[in-house]
This record gives C-alpha cells, sequence and structure tokens, in this order.
C-alpha cells in the first residue's frame, strides 16, 4: 500500500518516511497542502495520508477535505502539537481516521498505520459530516480525553444515543453538550434533567408535561422537556436514579417517539436524541433489578467513559487557565497563579473531580487582591504546616451541593402544598423559596466554619456588614 506522508517539518518527514519503508510500505512525502493534493490527484495507489493539520498555505483540516471529495475512501491520520478538543474533532468529524499529538514515537505511528490499513482492508468507510464546530469547554490533551474527542467526532452525524458514565463532578453535563453542539441537531434545544433532583411525580412533569388540573399544583398546562426539545436532545442526568415505573415509560417513549402528558389523553410525537448520564455502576444496578436491562441497551449505543481527574493530572493546568481566563473575561481583572502553586494542585488527587478544582479556584478568585492567586488562597495552615484542604474540608465548605439540593427540592414542595392551604400568594412564592435558600446556604456555611464571621465573609465573597445583617435577619 502507498502512503502519503505530509508535514512542513523536513525532519518528520523523512523520520516517518524512513521507518514506514523499513515496514515494507511504499512512501511519497509533501511538505505543504498544495503539493500534497497535486501528488493525491495523480496517484491513485495512495490509500493512506497521514497529514499534518497546521502548514502553511492550505490547512491540513482543508486538505483532509479535499482528499476526501477526491476518493471519500482514502483513510487520513491527522498529526498535530495542538490537542484541544476542537482540533480533535473538526478532525474526526471531517473524516480522519485518527489523530495523533505531537510528539509521538514512531512505534505508536506504525501502529495507528497498521489498524488503518486493516480497516481499510476491511472497507470502513469513516467518513462524517463536515458541519461547523461548535465550541464547548471540554479542556484537555492527555491521551483519554484525545479518544473522548474522537468518538465525538465520529458519532456526530448520526442520531444514536450515547451514556456518559464517570464519578461525580467529572464534567459528564460538558460531555453531553458537546455531543449535541457536534451534531446534527445544533440548531435546536439542548434541555438538561436531572433525574435525582425533583420528587418522583414532579420528574415525570418535567419531562412529559401536564395538562391543567392533573394534580394539586397544576393550575395551568405545562411542557415538558420532551415537548419543549423536540428536534433537539434531552439530557438525563443521573439517569441510574430514576424509578422502574419511570423507566418503564421513558422506554416507551425511545420505542415509540410518541408520548401523552400528565393527565392527558392525546399522543405527541417527538423527535429528540437522548444522552444520559450516572455515576452509578448500571450493570450492577440491573442485577439488583433496580434498573431494566431493555432500558440499558437502548440508552448505551455509544458508552463514553469520563476518567476521573486524577487519571489525567496532565489537564489540570489547562483546566485552571481557562477557568482564570473565563473569570478574567467577567471581572476585567486579569488573574495568574504561580508555577508552586500549579504544582501543589496537580500533586493533589481531586477526589471531587474538576467540579471540586473549580470550587477551590472560584474561591481562590474571591479572596485575592489583586488577582495573583497565592499559596494562603488555596492552602490551609494547620500546626504550622501548610497542607492543600483535604476531601473532608472540601464537602464541609466548598461543595454542600448534595445537602443544598435536597434542601431546595423539599422546600419547593412544601410551598406548592402549602400555596393553597395557606393562601400564599403565587407572586410571593419565588421570594419565600429563594430566602430559604439564602437562609440554608449561609447557615451551612457559617456553622462549618465555627461560626467564624471573618472566614465566613471571604468564602462567601461578601463585606462583614453585609454578613452580619443577613445573620440578624436568620436570627443565626
Amino acid at each position: 500500500m502507498k502512503i502519503l506522508v505530509v508535514d512542513d517539518e523536513k525532519t518528520l518527514r523523512w523520520a516517518a518516511e524512513k521507518a514506514l519503508k523499513s515496514h515494507k510500505f511504499v512512501v511519497e512525502t509533501a511538505c505543504d497542502g498544495e503539493e500534497a493534493l497535486n501528488i493525491f490527484e495523480k496517484d491513485i495507489d495512495i490509500k493512506l495520508v497521514i497529514l499534518d493539520i497546521k502548514m502553511p498555505g492550505i490547512s491540513g483540516i482543508e486538505v483532509l477535505k479535499k482528499i476526501k471529495e477526491i476518493r471519500s475512501e482514502t483513510f487520513v491520520i491527522m498529526i498535530s502539537a495542538f490537542g484541544d478538543m476542537e482540533t480533535t474533532i473538526e478532525a474526526m468529524k471531517n473524516g480522519a481516521y485518527d489523530f495523533l499529538l505531537k510528539p509521538f514515537d514512531i512505534e505508536t505511528m506504525i501502529s495507528v498505520v497498521k489498524k488503518a490499513i486493516e480497516a481499510y482492508k476491511n472497507i470502513k468507510n469513516v467518513a462524517r459530516n463536515t458541519d461547523k464546530l461548535q465550541k464547548s469547554s471540554i479542556i484537555g490533551r492527555s491521551p483519554r480525553m484525545q479518544e473522548i474527542y474522537k468518538m465525538i467526532g465520529k458519532i456526530a452525524a448520526s442520531d444514536v444515543t450515547v451514556l456518559v458514565t464517570g464519578e461525580s463532578g467529572a464534567g459528564k453535563e460538558v460531555i453531553a453538550r458537546a455531543v449535541h453542539y457536534n451534531s446534527l441537531r445544533t440548531d435546536k434545544p439542548f434541555l438538561a434533567i436531572n433525574c435525582t433532583a425533583l420528587q418522583e411525580t414532579l420528574i415525570e412533569s418535567e419531562l412529559f408535561g401536564h395538562e391543567k388540573g392533573s394534580f394539586t399544583g397544576a393550575y395551568t398546562q405545562k411542557l415538558g422537556k420532551f415537548e419543549l426539545a423536540n428536534g433537539g436532545t434531552v439530557f438525563l442526568d443521573e439517569i441510574g436514579d430514576m424509578s422502574p415505573e419511570l423507566q418503564s415509560k421513558l422506554l416507551r417513549v425511545m420505542e415509540e417517539k410518541k408520548f401523552v402528558r400528565v393527565g392527558g389523553t392525546k399522543e405527541i410525537s417527538i423527535d429528540i436524541r437522548i444522552v444520559s448520564a450516572t455515576n452509578r455502576n448500571l450493570e450492577k444496578a440491573i442485577v439488583e433489578g433496580k434498573f431494566r436491562e431493555d432500558l440499558y441497551h437502548r440508552i448505551k449505543v455509544i458508552h463514553i467513559k469520563l476518567p476521573p481527574l486524577r487519571e489525567r493530572k496532565e489537564d489540570i493546568p489547562a483546566l485552571v487557565e481557562y477557568m482564570l481566563r473565563t473569570s478574567t473575561l467577567k471581572s476585567n481583572i486579569t488573574y495568574r497563579i504561580s508555577e508552586k502553586v500549579m504544582q501543589r494542585l496537580i500533586e493533589y488527587d481531586w477526589p471531587g473531580n474538576v467540579r471540586e478544582l473549580k470550587n477551590i479556584i472560584d474561591s481562590a478568585i474571591a479572596i485575592s487582591r489583586d488577582g495573583t492567586i497565592l499559596s494562603e488562597h488555596i492552602l490551609i495552615s494547620g500546626d504550622n504546616q501548610k497542607k492543600l484542604i483535604s476531601n473532608k474540608d472540601i464537602n464541609q465548605i466548598y461543595d454542600p451541593w448534595n445537602e443544598i439540593e435536597n434542601a431546595i427540592s423539599e422546600v419547593t414542595k412544601n410551598m406548592l402544598e402549602k400555596l393553597e392551604s395557606e393562601n400564599i400568594e403565587e407572586s410571593e412564592l419565588y421570594d419565600k423559596v429563594m430566602g430559604h435558600i439564602d437562609r440554608i446556604f449561609i447557615e451551612e456555611i457559617y456553622n462549618r466554619l465555627g461560626k467564624n464571621q471573618m472566614k465566613t465573609s471571604k468564602i462567601l465573597g461578601i463585606n462583614r456588614n453585609t454578613l452580619r445583617s443577613k445573620l440578624e435577619k436568620f436570627n443565626l
């Protein structure tokens, strides 16, 4: 089989050519996109192209598109020093077979080439949709994230269901959004629902909607997520917590593409894509009788396993820089972090994953004065030694979300039940619920910090006078 190597780096072309020829391949080389296309158009024996993305003149992505237009069955392996999500997904969406991140060793390249040749022999065409890439906030150059980018690119033009699994805080919803915004449904809605955040009856109403008067508190007709997202994507977060009854209804909707609103009789047809996520072991849940096996196979046509942050620590600097850059754009303050502090972040195991990292960075930004993040902003003192905040401390201070979500759910449920019985004005409901949430949040932080007003005000990012006012208001 003849292989064309295209790269503006002479050394790389020479090394690749020598290695490929040592494995009995016939090799042509080109120093830029224009030369590559001239060679490719004339030589129909070229079945595989190794193509750099960043080159002077025509970009590698444009060359890839041209190659696919001329002979779509050609396999193309893209190479680049830039392994960001956008670059990788765009290459895969436009038909690349694989993506190698520079610098790579020759044996890795040979291995990928052999796999491509085997795939070619089996006549596997991986040409994909060429719609414009939509941006997302997935950050990472690690090998495992690269594989995820490739998968997102490969399924871009299809409507297959996707199951994203991974630990809490790893960023499963970000992956789900990337799947949607890189699909043909990108211009349609993306709607998310957390299956653990609401009571069972409320989840059903959120998904399917309800008719006026169908249950206590249903004062008007409500359209559900499935109806509102018609043509787009519905993201079911923590689907492993869905009740067996609702699992059956979801399975029926996925099979029939129809549903009935709660309290209704009319069937409504829909066209949606389902992306689900969970941090539970669904195979174990099936064995225990807690999750339907037929639904499991329906939702995981494609399975994306998101690695925890501790298994891709090389991505931490890029994640931190992204978070700092985002805050800089919002506040017009340039935030900086030293190499020493960055190294401490890399050394930590991050049991709370990306969410925990973001909480730490957000807190550091809130208490830094001139945009410079110092050790004391992310470290605590104990026995005259400074250490990175432990997982226990994070759960106590920075990440009480589970308790807060439960409180929100309970308060909302109670307020809706009392809406009629206690003659609460509907217009007052928001202020009453948010007042409860404000009190719960401040009380949680204040108590867990030993009722230290100075620490509490720093963590919350408010001055002590404001804090005192709130403490007096809530009798704390």
